[in-house]
Order: C-alpha cells, then structure tokens, then sequence
C-alpha cells in the first residue's frame, strides 16, 4: 500500500464493548490497581473520554487507546462505549503508530507534585469519595503530601476557616493545654501559623473556664 494513499476519516460513534477486542501488540499493561481506579472514575464522572477503536471486516473492532477504561467499562457492567472509530483502510503501521504515541507523548509530560497535592487536596475536602476517582488513595495522597511539604518548594495548604466559639473556650497547642479568655483574636493569630494544628472545645458555662 502506497504511503500517501488517501485513507478515511476518523469517525465518532457508540460502539458494543463486547465487540471491542484488545490490540495485540498493546504493549501497556494494566494492573488491578490502575483498573479498579479506573472503575471508580466511571462510577464518579462517567464515560468522559472516548476510546479510541479500529473497525475490523468481521464487524468487530481492534482497541487502539483505551485498553484499561474498555476493560473497566467492561467490569462496570457498560454495554457500550463511546469511541473514535479508525476505519478499516489505516495500514496497520499507521495504527500502531498511533498506538504508541497515544502512550508515549503523556509519559513526556512533566508534573508538578505541589500543584496536584494542592489540587488532591481541595478534591478531598470537597466529597473524599472524589479521591479515589483521581487513582490516588488516602496513603498515597498523605506519601504525596509529605514529599512536598519536605523540600524548599513546599505547598501551602488550603487555609480552613476557623469560627471562635462566643465564650470561653480551650486550645490545644500540642501540648500542654492553655486556656485563654479573649478568644477571637488569639484563634486568629493561631490560624495563621502554618505549623499550628488548633484543636478546640467550647465551654458556655459562666464564670472562668475549666480545665476539662
């Protein structure tokens, strides 16, 4: 086949997963972890990116991009997927060669580990089940957290809002416990320091505050 020779166009449509078969030469592989992850990203968002198929003259189709979301869906019960159908004249070179850059331009991507960390955490303080959609765990998140937080280009980590209690109240700084009448501006000044971890219980009861 000539190199230049005309071939079709890329078109979009619903295609049966179980008329979906993996490539043969993928060289990808996809692990139970990643797989579950990707289980849990469909549950949470759907079906957001579309595979990426080759229809076959049997009426069947050879996956290209997508191997582990079209096993996911599989698993998720899908009984279909949106996708990008090559069509039956792309030489086989052609496909493969879409195959590998479809792997290898992501893996020259350079990431930056404060911005996801900021990114992962602002996720978790949104819905916690919004985490594990992303591929990462709680384990991991907090092993991302502390390789950030060790070196000069540490994030800083969302500010949480801090609503002083109306009377007295005791605050935990570490240790031991330190009580203080006039709250608010002291809480304030607290919730500035970002090595602080303040840990409050309110006492309404008239007269000094007890120690509990």
């Amino acid at each position: 086949m000539s190199k230049n020779k005309p071939v079709s166009a890329v078109t979009n449509d619903r295609v049966p997963i179980d008329r979906i078969d993996p490539h043969p030469r993928n060289y990808n592989q996809h692990p139970p972890e990643e797989i579950f992850g990707l289980r849990i990203s469909i549950r949470q968002f759907g079906q957001v990116q579309s595979v990426v198929v080759q229809k076959k003259p049997d009426g069947r189709y050879t996956c290209v991009a997508g191997h582990g979301v079209t096993e996911a869906g599989r698993l998720e019960g899908l009984k279909e997927l949106d996708a990008r159908v090559i069509p039956e004249d792309w030489p086989p070179e052609k496909v493969l060669a879409y195959l590998a850059a479809d792997n290898e331009h992501a893996r020259r991507s350079q990431k930056d580990d404060a911005q996801l960390a900021s990114i992962l955490q602002e996720v978790r303080d949104f819905d916690r089940a919004l985490l594990q959609a992303t591929s990462y765990t709680d384990d991991e998140f907090a092993a991302l957290l502390d390789e950030v937080g060790a070196g000069e280009g540490s994030i800083q980590l969302k500010e949480v809002e801090v609503k002083p209690p109306p009377d007295m109240a005791w605050v935990l700084i570490g240790m031991p416990l330190v009580e203080f009448g006039s709250i608010a501006p002291t809480i304030e000044q607290i919730a500035q320091m970002p090595s602080a971890m303040v840990v409050t219980t309110v006492n309404n009861e008239s007269g000094k505050g007890k120690r509990p």
